[in-house]
C-alpha cells in the first residue's frame, strides 16, 4: 500500500515455540513518518514489542509508532522498524 513501508503478518497459533499468537512487523525507509491501514488486522488487540516498548530501548523512536485497532491503522515512524505482537 505504501512503496516505502515493508510490512508483514506471522501467525504463531499452534506453532510449536511460537513466543506470541501473531506478530506484525513493518520497516518503514521513508524519511517521513507513514501511516498503512490494513483492514484485515482490525479489532486485533496488538501491541508495540516488550523489547520496544522498554524504557531504554535501543531506539526511542520505535516508541512513537501506533496501532488503532478501530481502523486497522499502523503509523510507523520515519526510518523505523517496528514489532507488533498479539499475547
Amino acid at each position: 500500500q505504501v512503496a516505502t513501508v515493508l510490512m508483514a503478518h506471522v501467525d504463531g497459533n499452534g506453532l510449536a515455540g511460537a513466543g506470541f499468537k501473531e506478530l506484525v512487523y513493518l520497516i518503514n525507509v521513508d524519511k517521513v513518518d507513514q501511516v498503512v491501514t490494513v483492514d484485515a488486522l482490525k479489532a486485533k488487540a496488538l501491541v508495540l514489542h516488550p523489547v520496544q516498548a522498554a524504557a531504554g530501548a535501543a531506539d526511542a523512536r520505535a516508541k512513537l509508532a501506533s496501532y488503532a485497532a478501530g481502523s486497522g491503522a499502523f503509523t510507523v515512524p520515519a526510518r523505523t522498524a517496528v514489532v507488533f505482537v498479539v499475547n
